[in-house]
């Protein structure tokens, strides 16, 4: 059986309880309900993630940086991995924030093209 639908909310105990509800299917990439002051509620969160990690120089990583950046959309890949191996943490640095530039370009200008007037909510 399906509960009363909330209208109000009593205090922040309740709101919390709404949000955590809300959140039971959402998954870690996902936007998330949240609460702001005076119960305005929220829904952000990302929607493209970047996320890299990146080993140091040791005897058991080998010589130089090296690691891989990943573009997802949520938590999917968007595009293949993009490795890089540097010897110095700057040129690391400067090729994986040129990487990310020239990729958020790409999409955003892939995302102006799109018609967005025929998108409908299915509710």
């Amino acid at each position: 059986m399906e509960h009363e639908k909330t209208q109000k909310v009593k205090d922040w105990d309740h709101a919390f309880e709404i949000a955590e509800e809300f959140n039971l299917d959402k998954e870690e990439f996902e936007p998330k309900w949240t609460w702001d002051c005076n119960y305005k509620l929220d829904f952000d969160g990302p929607l493209v993630v970047v996320t890299s990690r990146f080993y140091p120089p040791t005897p058991s990583y080998g010589e130089g940086w090296d690691g891989s950046v990943y573009i997802q959309l949520g938590d999917e890949p968007l595009i293949p991995k993009k490795e890089f191996k540097e010897d110095n943490l700057e040129d690391l640095k400067d090729k994986v924030e040129a990487y990310v530039k020239e990729v958020t370009g790409k999409i955003k200008l892939a995302i102006s093209e799109i018609d967005w007037s025929g998108i409908k909510s299915k509710i």
